[in-house]
Parts: structure tokens; C-alpha cells; sequence
């Protein structure tokens, strides 16, 4: 498994990280985000250190990976900036829907998980705080429907109000 892992999935991680350097530079050459795309590429960036941590963490027969983890949370962070960037972009233009929260909380997770990576924390703590994030987040008042839904109704009354169409909480035409 540990030799698939570090002939396979490393190489088309590192494409993938070169992919992602790719977008960076084209940012910062024409100064604007691409669409949609950013944002997949950099939660699969997270996902595959986060594999390689739960994966590799603890293996005495490699003693460079300890060394190539933070090496990869030093890599990743710039990308992670930018895709905070861009989900506040969306954020401020749209308002927070299910799928942005969502995208939200798991760089949350991502951040966290770059933490542990690069603490050498044991990967069990890691697991640990995933299944309190999926509790708070789905069976709480914080669930991944309720705060959009929250948010986006704020943002309508506001409009609503700023045209002078909601009144004594009623909508009336303006």
C-alpha cells in the first residue's frame, strides 16, 4: 500500500500541486480568479496532504516524510490563500449558501489538518476533531442548511427594507 501511495499517488499529487501553481500565476498575471475552478483544485490539494498525513503519518521506514509533510503545508499555504480569496469574493457577491458554507467549513478543516501536519500530531486527534466538526455542523444551529438560509433571508429583508418594500413584516409594493 505504502509503495502505491508513494509511486503513484505522489507523482499526480505533484502534478496536481503544479497545476495549482499554474492558476497562481495566471492570477497574478491577468489579476483576477477563474471561475469555479480554483476552489476544487485546492480542497483536492488539502485532501491529497491530508491522505498522505492519515496514510504515511507514524512510518519509521521513510525518514524524509516527517520533512516532506511540512514541506507540503509550506507549499499548500499560498493556495489555500487564495482560495479563501475567492470564497469571500463569492461570499461578498452572493451571500453564503449551503455549498459555500460547506466549502467554507471544510478549509476550516483543511487549516486545522495543516496544523496537525505540521505539529507531527497524531493523525487520531485529527479523526477526533472531524467528528466534532461533523456534529456541530449538522446537528446544531450552526448545520450546513440553517446558517445560509439565516443569511441569505437577512439579506433579502435588508434589500427589502433599504427599497421600502417590508414593512411592519410584510412585504408591500414600493
Amino acid at each position: 500500500f505504502f509503495k502505491v501511495v508513494l509511486r503513484v499517488l505522489a507523482p499526480v499529487y505533484l502534478i496536481l500541486l503544479l497545476i495549482l501553481y499554474g492558476y497562481l500565476g495566471k492570477i497574478a498575471l491577468y489579476q483576477s480568479l477563474p471561475v469555479g475552478q480554483m476552489n476544487w483544485y485546492a480542497s483536492g490539494a488539502t485532501l491529497g496532504l491530508v491522505f498522505f498525513y492519515f496514510s504515511l503519518t507514524g512510518r519509521q521506514d521513510y525518514s524524509w516524510l516527517p520533512r516532506a509533510l511540512k514541506w507540503g503545508v509550506a507549499v499548500l499555504l499560498p493556495v489555500i490563500a487564495v482560495q479563501l480569496a475567492g470564497i469571500w469574493i463569492r461570499y461578498q457577491a452572493y451571500g453564503l449558501t449551503a455549498p459555500r458554507y460547506a466549502s467554507m467549513l471544510c478549509v476550516v478543516y483543511g487549516l486545522l489538518a495543516l496544523v496537525f501536519c505540521f505539529r507531527q500530531s497524531q493523525p487520531k486527534n485529527l479523526f477526533l476533531a472531524a467528528g466534532v466538526m461533523v456534529l456541530l455542523f449538522s446537528l446544531t444551529p450552526l448545520n450546513v442548511l440553517d446558517v445560509p438560509l439565516r443569511q441569505q433571508q437577512q439579506r433579502l429583508l435588508t434589500v427589502l427594507e433599504a427599497n421600502g418594500m417590508w414593512q411592519d413584516g410584510q412585504i408591500v409594493a414600493g
